[in-house]
């Protein structure tokens, strides 16, 4: 800020008003954002970060929409198809198969770890849908192409609980 508040209970009164009002304003672009981001989410449009295997594209009248990404989207694919279909037989497999793709991104330690296959196993937005508690989205049709269809979605996660 480029005020100076005077040091008396006036300028004390006056600094105090100007910082509510600021707070209000950061709350209220807060809440602004999250009811934009809710809704384009109930329109099929992932908001958070592309997950391994999509990037976003900026699209006419669309706005930023997922799009497969190859490589990755191919070996996401293989992973899934892979697993339900039983040529990788646990999840440390598919780990290592990963691993065998010097572009498939690693972590801030250059490892891909057993939760990111895990992590990767269990979202649905590989499927074609978004699901998100926080906006109380489940399994909402999204808009974007899906990699895996939902029988081998389906597969992987009988497989994953030993059914």
């Amino acid at each position: 800020m480029n005020f100076r508040f005077d040091d008396t209970p006036e300028g004390e009164f006056f600094e105090t008003i100007v910082a509510a009002q600021g707070q209000l304003e950061r709350k209220q672009n807060g809440r602004q954002s999250a009811q934009k981001m809710k809704a384009r989410m109930q329109n099929g449009y992932w908001v958070h970060k592309a997950v391994v295997g999509y990037k976003y594209q900026q699209t006419r009248g669309r706005g930023k929409v997922l799009i497969p990404d190859a490589p990755l989207d191919g070996i996401i694919r293989e992973a899934f198809e892979g697993f339900a279909s039983g040529r990788f037989r646990t999840q440390a497999e598919v780990r290592r198969f990963f691993k065998s793709f010097p572009e498939f991104p690693r972590n801030i330690k250059g490892d891909i770890t057993q939760e990111r296959v895990h992590e990767i196993f269990i979202h649905p937005i590989y499927t074609g849908h978004i699901c998100s508690d926080h906006y109380g989205i489940h399994w909402l049709k999204a808009q974007h192409e899906p990699l895996i269809s939902m029988e081998t979605f389906e597969k992987v996660q009988e497989r994953r609980k030993g059914a």
